[in-house]
């Protein structure tokens, strides 16, 4: 026939409080049922919680940190950005400031030449030196002839 087994009172009471114990924390008894994981699985359990618990902390402030760190990355890449855009606003700028420039020497060119080619005649050059400057022409007494040695 088959075997008896005889529960005594600290089976019982060991049984107990693995079903209290694991009832409340990891589900693995169900009541009704006197069947109970083995030994093992419950130390092997505790030990994957507590090594659950003991990684939580140094992940936490792995997280923060990866998550500073890229921010920081961000706010660098952001910085360059507005930095770039300055610069190139910044060259607008100077740019804008040749060209009128520019255009201011190229109007000046335009009104010297015009003053050239005005006053290119011989005949102007001779009113502006007797007029204005107050020249004449030579008399025979003031002309000097220079000999022209070789």
């Amino acid at each position: 026939m088959g075997r008896q087994t005889t529960h005594n009172t600290s089976t019982y009471s060991r049984t107990e409080s693995r079903r209290a114990q694991y009832s409340a924390s990891s589900g693995y008894y169900m009541s009704g049922s006197s069947a109970v994981a083995p030994e093992y699985l419950y130390q092997e359990e505790v030990v994957q919680e507590q090594n659950r618990k003991a990684a939580v902390k140094p992940k936490k402030k792995h997280d923060v940190a990866q998550w500073l760190a890229t921010l920081t990355v961000v706010f660098a890449m952001g910085m360059a950005l507005v930095g770039q855009y300055a610069y190139i606003g910044n060259l607008g700028y100077e740019v804008s400031q040749a060209k009128n420039e520019l255009k201011t020497v190229q109007m000046q060119n335009e009104k010297i030449k015009n003053e050239i080619s005005a006053a290119g005649g011989l005949q102007n050059v001779e009113l502006i030196a007797v007029n204005y400057m107050g020249m004449h022409k030579p008399q025979g007494q003031e002309i000097i002839y220079l000999s022209a040695a070789k």
